[in-house]
């Protein structure tokens, strides 16, 4: 399964592409979150930047994901995703989750995609 998401976060942080590597793990300390850690296996995940603004809307690559993979690695790059308050992003009124979208999942022998929602889009 490949998987492909969109991450609105703020603006000017990120270069224009990039990778993050990294081991993950639980956070010790809080059980809602995961860390980077230096223990294997590696996590990778490629991004890039679709449209600069407001905010920034970036296109990240992880496959296979690690739970908060995406939400962890942007983070750790200081661009937390808007509204991904466990990670350090920015609380936006009116905005009832963090700002990441599964915009493409590619199996064998299918392949789904859905665009940016609404209240995402907004954001921009």
């Amino acid at each position: 399964v490949d998987k492909r998401y969109l991450a609105v976060v703020a603006a000017g942080v990120l270069d224009e592409a990039g990778e993050m590597v990294s081991g993950l793990a639980p956070d010790p300390g809080d059980r809602r979150r995961v860390v980077v850690s230096e223990e294997p296996p590696e996590r990778r995940s490629s991004y890039r930047v679709v449209r600069r603004g407001r905010h920034d809307l970036v296109e990240v690559a992880a496959s296979p994901a690690y739970r908060h993979q995406v939400r962890v690695h942007l983070a750790a790059r200081g661009a937390p995703i808007v509204g991904d308050t466990l990670y350090g992003g920015l609380e936006v009124e009116g905005l009832a989750r963090h700002a990441l979208h599964a915009s493409v999942v590619v199996f064998r022998d299918l392949s789904l995609a859905s665009a940016l929602p609404a209240d995402l889009e907004a954001l921009l």
